[in-house]
């Protein structure tokens, strides 16, 4: 590999995996990035060990990770009253002074959209193309040295691309060799 060390294009390229929810590709790169890291409590292996709790939160990588979430969501005390925790009124007849919610109520759903309705264009920032995602993952594996995974992305896009995707898709071969 060219840039071993690196986080940053380990990121890059587990951040393409999981956008494909290829989970194996992923945990591939992730074992691969978790040898060349120092310091565990980087911002980028932990975005890594985020995604991978995930995806598959089974996995030892990404176990603490998935226990941690669980334990945080298991350690909330269903039975917890508010009146108990609740200061007392400064003066008796404070509260009287508070409009009814229900006059509230009539003017909180102004201005807001459906929630339900379907989202218009793209916000992800990965493209919808699976090809183009191919030729970008090619792209990466190639800047992390990985000649192989570079050849195998490529050759999915020589055999299911558009004439232009192949064309990239030869010169990024030629390139590498």
């Amino acid at each position: 590999q060219q840039h071993p060390h690196d986080l940053g294009l380990y990121l890059e390229l587990a951040s393409l995996q999981y956008a494909r929810s290829d989970t194996d590709a992923f945990v591939a790169t992730a074992e691969a990035m978790h040898a060349q890291i120092d310091d565990p409590g980087a911002a980028e292996w932990q975005a890594v060990v985020t995604m991978g709790a995930e995806l598959r939160p089974q996995h030892a990588l990404f176990a603490s990770a998935a226990a941690a979430t669980e334990t945080h969501t298991d350690s909330f005390d269903a039975a917890f009253d508010l009146a108990e925790s609740a200061p007392e009124l400064a003066e008796p007849g404070m509260a009287a002074a508070q409009p009814p919610l229900h006059q509230l109520d009539a003017h909180v759903e102004q201005g807001f959209e459906d929630p339900y309705a379907p989202m218009t264009g793209t916000s992800s920032g990965f493209d919808s193309d699976p090809i183009d995602t191919k030729l970008d993952l090619a792209r990466a594996y190639l800047d992390m040295g990985d000649r192989e995974g570079a050849r195998s992305m490529l050759e999915e896009v020589l055999a299911e691309g558009s004439q232009l995707q192949k064309d990239e898709a030869q010169r990024l071969l030629d390139s590498a060799h």
